[in-house]
């Protein structure tokens, strides 16, 4: 395996952000890397060196780390073992405890200024239509994400449902002259590739976060398949056909997708196989429950 070379992408990088790519370098690679414990403890040390300038704001250095740590997890390959072992410093700097504290908790606990600050994060590396390394990047964060999530390290579950619903409930068909019609074939997903592989790696990573959950998610709606028609959305006095989160139906409907993706002979074999991957992992994740 190559080994990866993160990249400080700050236009104007502070000082405390070199020390923090040597020390997560060090311990991604594939060979004699460092221990995640140790690189953990490097970068507890780094953060609260740099914090003892009495002009540093300790909450703004934070969110600085986490948009630092964030770009680098961006940069590594979703399906590199690279990418865990960040995930393992990330879940090693949560068990550290801390005489530093931040927003009325020890420092690391629950990973402070983490879910805050990756917006952020997700606003500079969406893609556009024609960006495919962009796009390679946002998937690799999506991962990253997602196994925070996996892991409760996080609380990303909004972002897990916008990736998923963006590719497995359905597309609005225009149809001049009438109502538009509801498609539920795979074919119809603008840029299918890369939404399945960006809403695939949730299921992957954090399915089992996901499922037996009937809760509401802020900031989420639904696509045309979870929301119900005009005259029965009157009826009902709701918009969707359950929870506007997560909840059992959603799941199924979801994994009814995924199979139609592994199943559509038109779709590329890459997309299938993730699709096929998505459901084997939604079939583990219902037989264990």
């Amino acid at each position: 395996m190559d080994r990866i070379q993160l990249r400080i992408e700050t236009p104007a990088p502070h000082d405390f952000e070199a020390p923090i790519q040597t020390i997560i370098n060090a311990a991604i690679q594939s060979t004699n890397p460092s221990p995640a414990k140790d690189a953990a403890l490097a970068l507890d040390a780094v953060y609260l060196d740099y914090i003892k300038n009495p002009n540093k704001d300790p909450g703004g250095v934070l969110t600085l780390f986490w948009e630092l740590v964030n770009s680098f997890a961006s940069q590594i390959p979703y399906e590199s073992p690279a990418q865990e072992k960040l995930v393992t410093i990330v879940q090693e700097l949560a068990d550290i405890t801390s005489k530093q504290t931040i927003l009325n908790q020890k420092l690391w606990r629950n990973l402070p200024y983490f879910s805050s600050e990756f917006p952020q994060t997700w606003e500079s590396v969406s893609p556009d239509a024609d960006d495919n390394e962009k796009k390679r990047r946002f998937v690799n964060l999506q991962a990253y994400a997602a196994r925070t999530l996996g892991l409760g390290l996080s609380s990303l579950e909004m972002y897990a449902i916008w990736a998923i619903s963006d590719v497995a409930e359905g597309v609005m068909i225009p149809v001049r002259g009438s109502p538009d019609l509801v498609s539920a074939d795979p074919k119809d997903v603008d840029q299918l590739p890369f939404k399945a592989a960006a809403a695939g790696v949730w299921i992957l990573y954090a399915g089992h976060a996901l499922y037996g959950r009937d809760e509401a998610i802020g900031g989420t709606q639904g696509g045309p398949l979870w929301m119900l028609p005009k005259a029965e959305r009157r009826k009902l006095r709701r918009k969707f056909r359950g929870t506007q989160g997560l909840c059992r139906d959603r799941w199924l409907l979801w994994k009814q997708q995924f199979a139609a993706i592994r199943d559509c002979g038109s779709v590329d074999t890459e997309t299938r196989t993730i699709a096929e991957n998505v459901v084997d992992t939604m079939d583990r994740v219902d037989g264990h429950s």
